[in-house]
């Protein structure tokens, strides 16, 4: 227990914790930074090595993108699809069907009305 007396201030216990976060301390080899360094610097280099991981990610990630869109673009040029020409042109055939088959049906009426006329 920190204030066993009551007393209205922790200074000595808050000194005493500050002075332990300042100390050296020895940290595992394995963590990749120093071995040997106050818990506040390592906590530093720590949140430095983190940020370089991310940056690092953040980087590959945006490489990674970048390599899938050309790709796909290099694709599409070799195979010659281009899906805003093929949907163009699959609307114009819409619209040329349509067309026809309003001729067809317009034609077909002509025909029925002539044959009715002649018999």
């Amino acid at each position: 227990m920190q204030n066993a007396t009551g007393a209205a201030g922790f200074n000595s216990a808050i000194n005493a914790d500050m002075a332990a976060l300042s100390a050296t301390a020895t940290f595992p080899a394995a963590g990749g930074l120093s071995a040997s360094a106050s818990v506040t610097s390592y906590t530093a280099a720590s949140a430095s090595w983190l940020d370089g991981q991310y940056q690092s990610s953040s980087n590959n990630a945006t490489y990674q993108s970048t390599l899938a869109t050309q790709s796909s673009q290099a694709l599409s040029n070799a195979t010659g699809v281009n899906i805003d020409t093929q949907m163009s042109k699959m609307l114009d055939l819409e619209n040329s069907y349509q067309a026809s088959a309003k001729l067809i049906s317009t034609i077909n009426s002509m025909f029925g009305a002539l044959l009715q006329a002649v018999a």
